[in-house]
């Protein structure tokens, strides 16, 4: 597995959370989705994910919080609806 994390931070946009899961799943690294969002994501979540329902944090919380989880020595941060080629990463 690669040495980095992916935090993908994300707030009532459950249609991108999906995509974006999907599009992420195969990373050769571990991914984070923070959720602010009052109501859970209840879709299918990979084992390389964590997916963190965090509802009422402001988004620098629940950065903060993602970051403290992070085992690795380097972070990503990508936008929910954002997709960063893996190659690139």
């Amino acid at each position: 597995m690669n040495d980095f994390t992916l935090i993908i931070p994300t707030h009532n946009r459950h249609h991108y959370l999906k995509r974006s899961i999907e599009y992420f799943k195969d990373l050769n690294a571990e991914v984070i989705y923070c959720d602010s969002s009052q109501v859970k994501y209840e879709g299918i979540v990979p084992t390389n994910i964590k997916y963190l329902h965090l509802p009422d944090k402001k988004f620098s919380e629940k950065i903060l919080y993602a970051i403290s989880l992070v085992n690795t020595s380097k972070i990503a941060l990508c936008a929910d609806d954002d997709f960063i080629l893996h190659e690139s990463l």
